[in-house]
């Protein structure tokens, strides 16, 4: 499949047989092999573009109901469950289906105004 923009996500479906495969920017691609490496390779795109910094936190996931995509802690506002992986001082929430895992993204884009975001994402179909 072809290099995708955050406003193509925006008009995709995703089901269980699409994969990710490549998080591209610029002349960097990183080869993913899972939604939970693409979600890292986005928090540490956020972080080494100054988009992501600890004031921002924390930053709610796509349904905005008490869950955190991104936080200083690894925990929800109502519970501890997730699945929480770490980046310096932030945690990312990476227990979700294909098509919330490319919701959060897209949310995460806007909650911190990341105006035309230079990453490309791409992906597979199994």
């Amino acid at each position: 499949m072809e290099n995708c923009t955050v406003s193509d996500l925006k008009d995709m479906g995703f089901d269980k047989s699409t994969k990710p495969l490549k998080f591209v920017d610029g002349t960097s691609e990183i080869l993913v092999t899972n939604w939970t490496e693409l979600s890292s390779e986005f928090v540490n795109w956020l972080i080494q573009k100054g988009h992501l910094i600890q004031e921002k936190l924390p930053v709610p996931n796509h349904a905005n109901r008490g869950k955190y995509f991104i936080h200083s802690e690894p925990h929800h506002k109502y519970s501890d469950s997730g699945g929480w992986h770490h980046i310096g001082g932030f945690y990312f929430d990476t227990k979700y289906n294909a098509q919330d895992h490319v919701k959060n993204i897209i949310s995460t884009v806007s909650f911190l105004s990341v105006h035309n975001p230079s990453f490309k994402i791409t992906f597979r179909k199994h």
